[in-house]
């Protein structure tokens, strides 16, 4: 049977989702289509699949499937003829990689679920460490997190960013190019001021005359 997902209730989820994990769901989505299955309860409240709900809100029908969970659910996509072809073979990094991208455990969720409620798969001590951070803002200001800002005379950039923004940050980074972290940032900037029609580069004789 056919249902709208904006049907489904979303519960309360110990991962917040990160802004650029959702665009990669989306992205992935609107090319490739719906891999893996959103699980609801009887009730029709969600436990598993809360990004593609949140992503997936202009999608009019899902396909209700019904089970007790003895039994696995393979999902057959018929309109992909084997797993050599691209869209397999994308589907099979997305459903890897966007997960990895878009987590961000929400600490204060995580501390009201009891150990049965978590199943063991988080310890006191890994709680206590994520309600930590969260409290405590972390400084990229170190040397070695900016070296290499080019030839001119070099800027020493101090942002300070939560916990979140630091590993999308380090996320974007770490998804550049082989280049340094400083050239890594440039580029994450500039196609930033050019998606906001903002990119003006200064010439070489603005730059001297910065730094003279």
């Amino acid at each position: 049977m056919a249902r709208k997902l904006t049907a489904v209730i979303q519960r309360q989820n110990a991962n917040r989702h990160t802004e650029r994990g959702l665009e990669l769901l989306d992205r992935s989505i609107e090319r490739d289509g719906w891999i893996g299955a959103i699980t609801v309860a009887a009730d029709g409240e969600t436990f598993d699949g809360s990004a593609r709900i949140e992503v997936g809100k202009d999608f009019d029908n899902a396909i209700i499937v019904e089970s007790d969970g003895t039994k696995p659910i393979i999902h057959r996509r018929i309109d992909i003829p084997n797993a050599d072809d691209p869209r397999a073979v994308r589907l099979g990094v997305a459903a890897n990689r966007i997960p990895q991208v878009d987590l961000e455990w929400d600490a204060s969720v995580l501390a009201e679920l009891s150990p049965e409620e978590l199943g063991n798969t988080f310890s006191d001590g890994e709680i206590a460490s994520l309600l930590d951070a969260a409290d405590k803002p972390t400084s990229l200001s170190d040397a070695d997190s900016f070296a290499g800002l080019g030839k001119e005379s070099s800027v020493q950039v101090r942002p300070v960013l939560l916990v979140s923004q630091s590993n999308t940050l380090e996320s974007a980074l770490r998804a550049t190019s082989e280049k340094n972290r400083a050239e890594a940032l440039m580029e994450i900037c500039e196609s930033y001021l050019r998606e906001k029609g903002q990119f003006n580069p200064i010439s070489e004789s603005e730059v001297a005359n910065l730094v003279a």
